[in-house]
């Protein structure tokens, strides 16, 4: 097992790397920081939220089919500046039915998990330190969508239902 120089921001890298984890070797390291913890603060009550990661984290990750960083509220409040260049460049300005519908549509299509999870990302960069943190990575080289094919598939929809 490789050994984690600092195990709680590995932890965090590994879960919001936005990559495949493998669950295996990630379960084993949540394990043994959470038998550290347990060594060194034996006299301090875990916090809550670090117990949800260290005994809960495999399974989150394994139940969502999206990666947890697209799960969080930073994701959410970043979608206001897509919904204006939405609205901006990607719809009809004939009359507010169209612009609207237009909008919820492209919204709508680039929200959906089986297209966002093969968007291309920029890529991340490891800390220096956490460079090991790549042996928990499933290396899933799954086809990527770019925004005209994004533009492709809602011109075609488009078509089918004007």
């Amino acid at each position: 097992m490789v050994i984690v120089t600092q195990p709680d921001s590995a932890c965090a890298q590994i879960a919001t790397d936005g990559k495949k984890i493998d669950l295996v070797k990630f379960k084993l390291l949540l394990e043994e920081t959470r038998q550290l913890y347990l060594s060194l603060y034996s006299w301090y009550y875990m916090p809550s939220s670090l117990h949800k990661v260290l005994m809960h984290g495999c399974d989150i990750i394994d139940f969502f089919d999206l990666p947890i960083e697209l799960l969080s509220e930073e994701a959410l409040e970043a979608t206001h500046k897509n919904i204006r260049n939405s609205r901006l460049y990607h719809t009809r300005k004939t009359n507010r039915i169209h612009t609207n519908l237009d909008l919820i549509k492209y919204l709508l299509l680039n929200s959906d998990p089986s297209v966002s999870k093969h968007r291309k990302t920029a890529s991340k960069q490891l800390h220096a330190n956490l460079t090991d943190t790549k042996a928990f990575m499933v290396d899933d080289a799954a086809p990527s969508f770019t925004q005209s094919d994004l533009n492709i598939f809602f011109l075609e929809d488009l078509e089918l239902h004007e």
